[in-house]
């Protein structure tokens, strides 16, 4: 399972500073209520739609048994 690619740390620390720097002005722009939302709908919406895929995929392999 990977995550999200707004929490990817790859690339170094020029990658994590932009990542900070985009972050700081999401929450500048709109607060940070706003912005935390934001991050935990994405989150949410991603991994629903992995568990989706996975059950998909056991619910197929079940059925060929």
């Amino acid at each position: 399972m990977s995550s999200p690619s707004f929490l990817s740390v790859g690339g170094g620390s020029l990658r994590m500073t932009l990542l900070s720097t985009q972050i700081a002005n999401v929450i500048s722009s709109v607060g940070f209520p706003i912005a935390a939302f934001i991050m935990m709908w994405k989150f949410a919406t991603t991994t629903l739609k992995e568990n989706t895929l996975a059950i998909n995929n056991l619910t197929l392999v079940l059925k060929k048994r």
